[in-house]
C-alpha cells in the first residue's frame, strides 16, 4: 500500500484507505510508503478500530551502484526498529539518491521479511530483461540474507503476463515461495487519471517522472482471489505473512528521558522535595491545592516531565532567557513554583485538572514561550544534556493549499511557470473554494471566464487540497527519549537540515514520547534585549517576572490605544476594545484577551461584560450557587474553567469529570452530548436543582462552550500584554529599539514601528557610515538606523564595514573606498544605496559622492589610486548650482523607499496638495475618541487581504497608514473599492454602531493615487 504519505506518488488517504479496505472485506493490509514511515502510527491505530491487521513496512532503494526497489515488512518489533534505523541511516548519510546498502541491510534483517518488489526491483528487472540466471542467483542472495521463508517473490496483478510467468518460473528453479500482493497507489480505478497528473507533480518537484503500471487500485478479496486463481499459493503466503508479521506499537507507556537522580530517589521524591522548598504560603487553599496536584502527578505518572521542564526553565533564568509558560499549563501551581509562569493559578481560580485530568488517559502539553533570540541556546543545551539521536525537531506535515494547488495543478496539465503563476495569483485566499476566490478577480477582467482550461485547472486543483506534499519541521515542537528515537520513529534531514522526526505531532504523542512546545517569541526577545539595554545604559536591572503590579500610568496609555508595539494588542480590534474598558488590572486584560475573538464578539458576549462593567454591576447568575463562579466575569461565562466550577457547584462532578464534560460539549457530538445531559440533570437534581432549571443551565454551558476561552492561557496573555507595556511606558527607547531589533527583517512591523515612534517623539535617525551598527541602535535620545537595513549590503558588507570602523572612523569617503574596496566586500550598487540613503552625508552631497562614485572604485580596484582618487573634491563640490543643494523630499522618499522599504525622512501624503493634513484626522483618534463613529483618513495602502462578511460573501480587509499610525477597515468592490497596496488613498471610514462592534468599515474612498507616480518612478 503507498499511501499520501508517500509523497507525490501514493494518492489514498488512510481514512479513506481503511473504511475502502472494510468495504472490501480485507482482513489484513501492509503500508509500504516509499522511504517513509510518517503514517505507520496513523494508520496502525486505523485499521485496529476497523478489526483490520496492520502489517508496518517500508519501500526502499538498494545500492549502488544502480537502485533497486525492494519491500521490507517488519516481523516483530525488532524488525520494526531495524527498518527505522535502515531509513534514518539512509535519509541522514546525504546525497540526492537515498538507498540502503547491502551491507547495512545485512546487519538490520532479523526480524525483516522482505518480498522481491515491483518491476523497479532487481529480480523483476532482471527477469524483464531475460537474464534468467542472474536473477536466480540474485534472488539465492537474498534468502541467503533473510533467511528461509523471509524473502518471497512477488507477483501482482498489475505485472504483465511476461514478467508473471518469468516470475512463477524463478520459484519453482528457486524453491523461493511466490506471494500475492496489490500494488496499491489510489483507491478507485477511476482515479487513474488523476494519480498521473499527481506523478506529474513529482517530476516537477524531483526533476523525474516515476514508471508505474495501470490498475493500482485497491481490489478486494473476492477479485484477489480472482486474480490469483492460478496461483493460489500465492494467496496462501500472501495471509501467511500477515500471520507472521505481529509489530505492536506501546501507545499507553510514557517513554520518558531518564533523570540524573541520586540512588534510591524515585522523580516523585525528587519533584514533592523540589516543589517543597519553594513553597512558602501557609495558607490552607495551597497547601491542599499543591498536596492534590502531587497526587495526581504521581498517579498518572509525570513527575520526570515536571522535573524535565523544570530544568529547561531554570537554564533560561540562569541565562537571562526570557521563559513563560502558556496554555492550561500555566493553571498548575507546581508548575507555577517551579517558574514555568508568574500567574498564581490559585489567586486566579486556575484549574489543575484542565491541564492534567487524572480521569483522562493523555500526556499533558507544556508549550514555553521563549525570546526567538535564546531559542537556539536552549536547544544546543537540550542536545548536549540529552545526546545525539533521543532529541529533534518534530515533523509536519505540508499539504495542497489553494494558491499551491492551483499552481501545480497548472504545470501538471502542461501550462507553463508563466501562466502556472498567473492562474495561481487569481487566488485571492484560502477562505474560499477555489471557483468562489478565483470568482473575487473577476470583477477587474483579471481573468476571462471563457478561457477553457479553467474548469481543468479548478477541477485537479480541488482534488489535490489538503492531500500531503512533503515533511516538513514543526515550528516549535521537540522530542525527548530515554533511548534511541529511531526505537520510535525514522528521522530525516529538514529543508534547514535540523533532524526531525517522520512522525508528526499526534505520532509522537501517541507514542508516549515527551513533546515540548519550545516557542521562540519575538516579544520575549523585545523583553530581554530591553533588560540589556536598560542595564547598559542606565546601569539598572529590570526583570520582566518583578515588575510592579498594576501601574497606573501603564494602564493609562492601553486605555488610550497606545498599545501598538505591545504584544496581541497591536490591531485596530484590540485598540478600540483598550479604549472603551479603559483596563486597570491584570484581570481587565485577562478578560479582553478572551473576549476579542470572533465568537464572543458575534455573540454580544463581548458587548455584554463591557456594559455591565461600565454600569459597575454583576448580573444575575444563571442559578444563585454560582455567583462567586461567575464573579470575576460580571455574571458572564467568558472561561472554559467556568464552565467546569459549574459542573461542580451544581451537579457534584470532580474537576476530572467536568473537565470530560467541557471536552464533550465543544465536540457537540449528539451521543456524548445526550449522555452528558441525562448525567447533568440527574445529578442537580439530587442537589435540589429544579429539573427545568437543569436543563436549562446545561444547554446555556453548550451554548458557551462554543464561545469560552481557557482562562489559564488568558492569564499567561496578559501577563505578557503588562509586561511589554510596562517596558514601552517607562522604557521607550530603549524599548523601541528591541522591538524593532527582534522584529528585524519584517518591514511590514519595522514601518508601523516607525510611525509610533513620530507618534512618540521618539526621533529616528538615518544611516551613518560612522555610527550606524548592524542593526537598530541608540544614540542620545534617539534611536539609529542600521546598516543591515540598507538593500543590496548583505551580512558580508555590514561585517566588513565595522571591523574596518572599530579600527578608526572613516576620515572621508576616499577612505572608505579605499579601505572597503580592499576587501572586496561591497558592490557599487551597495555603495550607491548607501549614499541614497544618507549614509556619507558628513562628507559631502550625495549627488557629487554618486558622480564620482564609478571612476573611484574603478581606481582602487585595479590599485593605480596611488593613495588618493584623481576625482577628490575641493570641499566646494561640484558647483550643481543651488538647485542641487538640497535634495528634494520626493527623491529622498523615493531613495528611502527603493533602498530601505520604508520611510525615515517624512511621508509620501506630504508629497500631495490633496492629501492636505487638515482635512483628515489622525488613526490616532479612533482609539482615543471613543465616542466618534466616523472619520476621514488619508494614508498609504500597505496590506490586502480576503474574508467573508457575516453573510458569507467576499470583502477585503485593508490595512492603511497615516503620518502618525496604522488603522484596518473593511471594503467591497460594491462600495468603489479599487484600490491596491501601494496606493495613497483618501476614505471615510466609520463603526456601524460602536456599542456592538469593534470593526471599521468603508463608507466612500474619495481619492487614490499611485505611490510609485507620487514618488516618480516609472
Amino acid at each position: 500500500m503507498h499511501s499520501e504519505f508517500s509523497f507525490l506518488d501514493g494518492y489514498c488517504r488512510l481514512e479513506e484507505l481503511i473504511e475502502g479496505a472494510k468495504a472490501r472485506d480485507i482482513k489484513a493490509l501492509a503500508l509500504t510508503d516509499h522511504f517513509n514511515m510518517s503514517g505507520t502510527v496513523p494508520f496502525y491505530k486505523l485499521a485496529r478500530t476497523q478489526n483490520i491487521k496492520p502489517v508496518l513496512g517500508a519501500e526502499i532503494n538498494l545500492g549502488p551502484p544502480e537502485y533497486f526497489h525492494l519491500v521490507l515488512l517488519a516481523k516483530n518489533n525488532q524488525g520494526y526498529i531495524h527498518l527505522m534505523e535502515l531509513l534514518t541511516h539512509a535519509l541522514m548519510r546525504g546525497g540526492n539518491e537515498h538507498h540502503v546498502k547491502w551491507e547495512e541491510l545485512r546487519t538490520k534483517s532479523p526480524g525483516l521479511i522482505a518480498l522481491s518488489g515491483c518491476r523497479r526491483g532487481e529480480i523483476p528487472s532482471l527477469l524483464m530483461q531475460g537474464k534468467k540466471e542472474q536473477a536466480q542467483t540474485r534472488a539465492r542472495a537474498y534468502r541467503n540474507l533473510f533467511g528461509q521463508r523471509n524473502f518471497y517473490l512477488e507477483i501482482a496483478p498489475s505485472f504483465s503476463s511476461l514478467l508473471k510467468k518469468r516470475v512463477v518460473q524463478l520459484s519453482r528453479d528457486t524453491g523461493l515461495p511466490l506471494v500475492g500482493t496489490n500494488n496499491v497507489h489510489y483507491l478507485h480505478p477511476e482515479e487513474e487519471k488523476e494519480h498521473s497528473q499527481f506523478l506529474v507533480l513529482q517530476k516537477i518537484s524531483r526533476g523525474k517522472y516515476p514508471p508505474h503500471d495501470g490498475g493500482q487500485y485497491l481490489l478486494g478479496a473476492a477479485e484477489m482471489e480472482k486474480s490469483f486463481q492460478n496461483y493460489p499459493e500465492a494467496l496462501i503466503n500472501a495471509e501467511e505473512i500477515a500471520e507472521r508479521c505481529n509489530v505492536t506499537l506501546d501507545l499507553n507507556d510514557l517513554h520518558l528521558p531518564s533523570l540524573d537522580l541520586p540512588e534510591g530517589i524515585t522523580p516523585e521524591t525528587a519533584l514533592e522535595k523540589l516543589v517543597c522548598s519553594y513553597h512558602r504560603s501557609s495558607s490552607k487553599d495551597y497547601n491542599e491545592r499543591l498536596q492534590r496536584e502531587l497526587e495526581i502527578i504521581k498517579r498518572t505518572g509525570f513527575a520526570g516531565y515536571f522535573l524535565i521542564v523544570h530544568d529547561i526553565v531554570s537554564f533560561c533564568l540562569r541565562h537571562n532567557i526570557p521563559v513563560n509558560a502558556r496554555g492550561s499549563a500555566v493553571g498548575s501551581y507546581v508548575g507555577y513554583l517551579l517558574g514555568m509562569g508568574t500567574v498564581d493559578p490559585v489567586a486566579h481560580n486556575l484549574y489543575f485538572e484542565r491541564f492534567l485530568n487524572p480521569e483522562r488517559s493523555s500526556s499533558p502539553d507544556i508549550d514555553l514561550d521563549i525570546s526567538h533570540t535564546g531559542r537556539k541556546k536552549v536547544l544546543e543545551y537540550l542536545y548536549d544534556k540529552y545526546g545525539e539521536g533521543k532529541i529533534a525537531h518534530i515533523g509536519a506535515f505540508s499539504t495542497f493549499a489553494g494558491r499551491a494547488a492551483v499552481h501545480d495543478a497548472a504545470k501538471a496539465l502542461g501550462l507553463d511557470e508563466q501562466e502556472a503563476s498567473y492562474y495561481s495569483s487569481l487566488v485571492r485566499s484560502s477562505y474560499f473554494p477555489l471557483e468562489q476566490s478565483m470568482e473575487l478577480a473577476a470583477h477587474s477582467n483579471a481573468v476571462s471566464q471563457d478561457d477553457p482550461r479553467i474548469n481543468e485547472v479548478l477541477s485537479l486543483a480541488g482534488s489535490l487540497l489538503g492531500r500531503t506534499r512533503h515533511l516538513t519541521q514543526h515550528s516549535s515542537g521537540v522530542v525527548l527519549a530515554s533511548e534511541g528515537l529511531t526505537n520510535y520513529t525514522a528521522l530525516q534531514y529538514s529543508r534547514d537540515g535540523e533532524v526531525i522526526t517522520q512522525l508528526d505531532m499526534h505520532g509522537v504523542e501517541a507514542l508516549g514520547l515527551l513533546k515540548i512546545d519550545l516557542l521562540g517569541s519575538r516579544f520575549q526577545s523585545a523583553i530581554q534585549l530591553t533588560q540589556s539595554e536598560v542595564k547598559d545604559g542606565r546601569n539598572l536591572e529590570v526583570r520582566a517576572h518583578s515588575l510592579p503590579a498594576n501601574d497606573r500610568k501603564t494602564y493609562k496609555n492601553l486605555g488610550r490605544g497606545h498599545s501598538m508595539g505591545v504584544f496581541q494588542l497591536e490591531s485596530t480590534g484590540t485598540r478600540i476594545l483598550m479604549g472603551r474598558m479603559k483596563p486597570r488590572d491584570l484581570k481587565d486584560l485577562i478578560a479582553a484577551t478572551s473576549l476579542y475573538r470572533p465568537g464572543p464578539l458575534k455573540s454580544g458576549m463581548a458587548e455584554n461584560y463591557l456594559q455591565r462593567r461600565k454600569r459597575g454591576e454583576q448580573g444575575p447568575p444563571p442559578h444563585p450557587a454560582l455567583g462567586e463562579v461567575l464573579k470575576d466575569s460580571l455574571g458572564t461565562i467568558i472561561w472554559q474553567e467556568q464552565v467546569m466550577a459549574t459542573a461542580r457547584v451544581l451537579a457534584g462532578y470532580s474537576l476530572g469529570q467536568a473537565d470530560i464534560l467541557r471536552r464533550a460539549m465543544s465536540k457537540k457530538k449528539p451521543v456524548e452530548m445526550a449522555a452528558e445531559r441525562k448525567e447533568f440533570v440527574r445529578e442537580s437534581k439530587k442537589r435540589g436543582v429544579d429539573e427545568a432549571q437543569a436543563e436549562e443551565i446545561f444547554d446555556l454551558l453548550s451554548h458557551f462552550s462554543s464561545y469560552c476561552f481557557n482562562k489559564a492561557h488568558a492569564a499567561a496573555y496578559a501577563q505578557l500584554i503588562y509586561q511589554t507595556a510596562y517596558l514601552k511606558t517607562y522604557f521607550p527607547l530603549e524599548y523601541m529599539v528591541a522591538l524593532f531589533n527582534s522584529h528585524w527583517g519584517d518591514r511590514g512591523r519595522i514601518s508601523k514601528y516607525l510611525l509610533e515612534c513620530r507618534r512618540m517623539n521618539i526621533e529616528v535617525l538615518g544611516t551613518d557610515i560612522n555610527r550606524s551598527s548592524s542593526f537598530f541602535s541608540l544614540e542620545g535620545k534617539s534611536l539609529r538606523l542600521g546598516l543591515a537595513a540598507v538593500h543590496n549590503i548583505g551580512v558580508r558588507g555590514v561585517q566588513a564595514i565595522l571591523e574596518e570602523r572599530e579600527k578608526r572612523r572613516f576620515a572621508s569617503f576616499d577612505d572608505f573606498l579605499q579601505r572597503i574596496q580592499s576587501r572586496k566586500a561591497l558592490s557599487i550598487s551597495a555603495i550607491e544605496s548607501l549614499i541614497r540613503c544618507g549614509a556619507f552625508s558628513e562628507f559631502g552631497h550625495c549627488y557629487d559622492l554618486l558622480w564620482k562614485l564609478p571612476g573611484s572604485v574603478k581606481l582602487y580596484r585595479t590599485g593605480n589610486s596611488r593613495g588618493r582618487s584623481p576625482l577628490v573634491m575641493d570641499g566646494k563640490g561640484w558647483g550643481w548650482g543651488e538647485e542641487w543643494e538640497k535634495i528634494s523630499l520626493q527623491r529622498q522618499l523615493r531613495w528611502e523607499y527603493e533602498n530601505l522599504g520604508y520611510f525615515i525622512s517624512g511621508n509620501p501624503l506630504d508629497l500631495v496638495a490633496a492629501f492636505n493634513p487638515g482635512k483628515q484626522v489622525s488613526t490616532n483618534l479612533i482609539f482615543s475618541e471613543p465616542e466618534v463613529k466616523s472619520f476621514r483618513l488619508a494614508g498609504l495602502v500597505t496590506l490586502i487581504r480576503v474574508r467573508r462578511n457575516e453573510k458569507g460573501s467576499p470583502v477585503y480587509l485593508v490595512e492603511m497608514e497615516d503620518r502618525e499610525g496604522n488603522v484596518e477597515f473593511y471594503a467591497s468592490p460594491s462600495q468603489g473599492w479599487n484600490a491596491q497596496v501601494g496606493d495613497l488613498i483618501e476614505v471615510e471610514i466609520f463603526c456601524p454602531s460602536r456599542e456592538n462592534s469593534y470593526q471599521l468599515f468603508l463608507k466612500k474612498l474619495l481619492r487614490k493615487k499611485s505611490l510609485r507616480t507620487v514618488l516618480g518612478i516609472t
